[in-house]
């Protein structure tokens, strides 16, 4: 006998996933070529593939996995006055100490003459969480999209495409967004994504426009050229 979609209770399974499941982001980047004949004739013409590469990553580190609870403290931002958002004297000490750090390491790998004090300079600013920042990262390659961002509609598929993916919510009933993804790419891909997302708003279900993805720029050009090696 089949169940009414619209009697089935998620809650308890979305508790469940959301306590047991590690907390993932999507990635993802445009991958064009150009093939480019060295006689064009009538049959042989320029060809561009577009494709759009989708990655996983597993968060490594959560704010419950750091005890900051001495470094932060929640307060209403609005209230807050202007003047607490100038570092204090002990933020620029600290961040005068690490900007040295990385000088040193330009000027001991570019200057010839600097290169002998190179094994003095410590290989990475230390802090109390740097047992948790130096794990590497687990990714995992999605899917390969045959589409392209510099369309409205190619962006669109991909954006749809990702939240399918990634977005926990529910299938059968009202389409509803339990839980909010990141996606991070370069800043022409998330302008790209924040329009396609914008162009949705017209929908009523959350799915349907897109409502699960947050926007974040991020370098990533280097993994993308890694993976086309």
């Amino acid at each position: 006998m089949e169940q009414d979609p619209s009697n089935i209770d998620l809650s308890s399974d979305i508790s469940i996933n959301e306590r047991n499941t590690p907390a993932n982001e999507m990635l993802g980047d445009n991958i064009d070529v150009s093939i480019t004949p060295s006689k064009m004739t009538a049959e042989s013409q320029r060809k561009s593939l577009h494709w759009f590469l989708i990655m996983m990553k597993q968060k490594r580190i959560m704010v419950n996995d750091m005890d900051i609870s001495e470094l932060r403290q929640e307060k209403d931002v609005l209230s807050l006055p202007k003047v607490s958002w100038i570092p204090d004297k002990c933020q620029q000490k600290s961040m005068t100490e690490n900007v040295k750090h990385h000088i040193c390491h330009i000027l001991v790998k570019y200057v010839d003459f600097l290169k002998p004090f190179e094994s003095v300079i410590p290989p990475y600013v230390t802090h109390k969480f740097i047992e948790l920042t130096k794990a590497k990262s687990l990714f995992l390659n999605c899917e390969l999209i045959e589409a392209s961002e510099n369309s409205a509609s190619g962006m669109i598929s991909i954006m749809q495409r990702i939240h399918e993916l990634s977005v926990p919510h529910a299938r059968l009933t009202d389409k509803k967004v339990y839980e909010r993804v990141v996606f991070g790419g370069d800043v022409l891909t998330n302008e790209r994504a924040f329009s396609a997302q914008q162009n949705m708003q017209l929908n009523r279900s959350d799915v349907d426009r897109l409502v699960g993805l947050i926007h974040r720029p991020e370098g990533l050009h280097r993994e993308m050229n890694f993976l086309l090696c």
